[in-house]
């Protein structure tokens, strides 16, 4: 509280967020601040209010906060938390209406090796274009696993004797130990 060292204007209390005259009563009802988070009371010895903080649950009016309670004369609380663990979605908080959740295109991974590029879209993340997994080598199957990504297996390929195109594919010849060239069958 501060006093006035000036002559005629009356004292002013400081209650943190409200400042009052000091205010003479006769009752505690004649000291009401409308301020939750004060304790008010008349004193009758010298019949002016008295005011107090308190510590008591309160509501702030904020969407954005919790757990509000009183401390050094105001209404606060804890920021609420808006994440909602969707990357496809931008999460903010209104005063008034609290936690939104707005659908954005980021990036994303949709958990399948086998596409690139995701992207979110309404809220959820859509998988992109599957990768080209040609090797262009004739000798291997070109296929793609969703957990691991392209996946190249020599072999599987049917093959004939050539001698125009090689595919780097080598077999021995038992009978004659010598090295040949493969082609695939058309």
């Amino acid at each position: 509280m501060t006093a006035d060292s000036g002559g005629g204007a009356p004292p002013i209390v400081d209650m943190g967020a409200y400042e009052f005259s000091r205010r003479a009563c006769a009752t505690d009802a004649d000291c009401d601040d409308f301020n939750v988070c004060t304790d008010e009371r008349c004193n009758l010895a010298v019949q002016f209010c008295e005011y107090n903080d308190n510590a008591v649950q309160c509501d702030n009016g904020n969407a954005c906060t919790t757990n509000d309670h009183c401390s050094n004369g105001f209404c606060s609380g804890m920021a609420l938390n808006c994440d909602d663990r969707d990357i496809c979605t931008d999460d903010t908080c209104d005063p008034t209406s609290g936690c939104a959740h707005v659908y954005n295109t980021a990036p994303c991974d949709d958990g399948d090796a086998c596409t690139s590029n995701d992207t979110c879209s309404g809220g959820t993340c859509v998988s992109g274009a599957a990768p080209n997994c040609d090797d262009a080598n004739v000798c291997t199957d070109d296929s793609c696993d969703s957990e691991t990504g392209c996946v190249y297996v020599k072999g599987g390929i049917r093959l004939t004797q050539g001698d125009t195109t090689r595919c780097g594919c080598r077999q021995r010849d038992r009978d004659t130990a010598l090295a040949r060239w493969w082609l695939p069958v058309p």
